[in-house]
């Protein structure tokens, strides 16, 4: 969806990408991989399988959710393309869906006291320990276009929860390093597990908390330019 309103410079139709995200978000909605708690699995498997060709059939109903892990990641990265496929096709239900997976990420992958958990903790390994900076960044794009206000300030309540309990548990003074969990209870933050990847997660969800003090209106029509891992901007130059 980013790259939809530069088809023309890219020398596509113009609703070239458009077309093939309502084609993949159709496939995917109907997958199962959205389970009955508006968490996403982390993938799909065969009722039968005693063939790969069952599994790899998409017309006989074969595929169906292999209640895998609830990743926090899997949960971040579907809000802004849904956002953005609804910003284009002005299907609020796209939004909805959105709002739903990212309230379910917040009231059921988390500590008692309503701080982010990733499953694995506290034994992640490096590509996990990225996991819940991803799933923020990305509830961080999309909180702009929520229109709902009840949504939209429970969403940032919980980011600015999340960094108040990291600022004060989880960063170790002795190397400045953010550790893995954003709960951290043990008697010293420099117990925990860190490392550049803890501490990129924790990068995002800062950068995400200044984004969204900012954001005080709905955007009804944006264009957004990636520009690296956590930054993009718009046409009015706000950067993330």
């Amino acid at each position: 969806m980013r790259l939809h309103p530069y088809t023309s410079i890219i020398g596509k139709s113009s609703n070239y990408y458009l077309d093939w995200a309502i084609k993949e978000w159709n496939w995917f909605e109907n997958s199962g991989m959205v389970n009955n708690y508006y968490l996403i699995n982390d993938g799909l498997t065969s009722q039968d399988k005693s063939s790969i060709k069952n599994f790899i059939s998409s017309n006989d109903n074969k595929c169906i959710n292999n209640n895998g892990t609830t990743w926090t990641y899997n949960q971040g990265v579907i809000l802004s393309g849904l956002a953005l496929l609804c910003n284009a096709t002005n299907n609020i239900t796209l939004l909805n869906i959105a709002q739903n997976i990212a309230d379910a990420t917040i009231e059921k992958l988390i500590y008692s006291n309503k701080i982010l958990k990733e499953p694995c903790e506290p034994n992640c390994d490096n590509d996990q320990k990225l996991f819940k900076g991803i799933f923020i960044r990305h509830l961080g794009y999309l909180i702009p276009f929520i229109k709902n206000s009840s949504y939209k300030n429970k969403f940032i309540s919980f980011i600015q929860n999340n960094t108040i309990s990291i600022l004060t548990k989880s960063r170790c003074e002795i190397d400045g390093l953010f550790g893995l969990l954003w709960n951290n209870n043990s008697s010293s933050s420099c117990q925990s597990v860190r490392n550049t990847a803890t501490t990129s997660a924790a990068l995002d969800l800062f950068t995400t908390l200044v984004k969204t003090k900012q954001s005080t209106t709905v955007i009804t029509s944006s264009k957004f330019i990636l520009l690296g891992l956590g930054n993009c901007i718009d046409e009015k130059n706000s950067s993330m």
